[in-house]
């Protein structure tokens, strides 16, 4: 689960530098230094390659020996890749609707435990895992996708709700979880939903194939 989170955030902020740094990106050679500090808070180390710029003549590029590797992409390969494309360049827009799988839900919650409020049990800098005043976004996975939670269940259990409703949420967390303070503990969190956000899938096509630094879909 902790991978898949990685790799989602990793793929959120490396498309904001592209956009923002306008870069012609052909590949990501490296990404290090994944890590998750104990405020909540991700960072990680990447290397990326960018179009170069070549100046040869005819005669010299033309004189250059390339060793091809052959490797065969299915259909499905393909179709995996553009939905991910789709869905990291997805816009959002409130809706009225109720929170559905692939949503976006901007929440506020306050948790207890053993009927005391949770965050003065924990540590200043991880109390917002405990208390949200602001709204605070949620990212709900796609149907069939297991997506990693800093608080686990909690998208599962919003599904459903509307803008403006409330529920009261039993959390578990495990053994494994990362931070040692909630490790093998319960709590009870009530959450409200500020509002719900629907994804816009933009169309694949050339001007999506441009966002990720290609000239056409070809």
């Amino acid at each position: 689960i902790e991978s898949e989170l990685k790799e989602r955030l990793t793929r959120s902020v490396l498309r904001e530098a592209i956009e923002k740094q306008k870069l012609e990106l052909l590949g990501i050679a490296d990404v290090e230094r994944e890590v998750f500090e104990s405020d909540g808070t991700f960072s990680f180390i990447s290397e990326v390659v960018t179009k170069p710029e070549v100046e040869l003549t005819e005669d010299e590029y033309k004189n250059i020996d390339v060793e091809v590797v052959n490797q065969s992409v299915t259909d499905e390969m393909i179709n995996e890749w553009l939905e991910r494309v789709q869905t990291n360049f997805a816009e959002y827009t409130d809706s009225d609707g109720e929170v559905e799988h692939g949503d976006r839900a901007m929440i506020t919650y306050t948790a207890s435990r053993d009927g005391e409020p949770l965050a003065d049990q924990l540590k200043e800098e991880i109390a917002p895992l405990a208390i949200r005043e602001e709204p605070f976004e949620l990212m709900i996975p796609r149907e069939g996708e297991t997506g990693y939670e800093m608080i686990p269940g909690l998208s599962d259990a919003i599904i459903g709700l509307k803008s403006g409703d409330s529920k009261e949420v039993d959390i578990t967390f495990g053994d494994d979880y990362f931070i040692e303070e909630l490790k093998e503990t319960e709590a009870t969190y009530q959450v409200t939903v500020d509002s719900v956000q629907k994804p816009d899938l933009p169309p694949i096509d050339d001007e999506l194939a441009r966002k990720i630094g290609g000239e056409n879909l070809d």
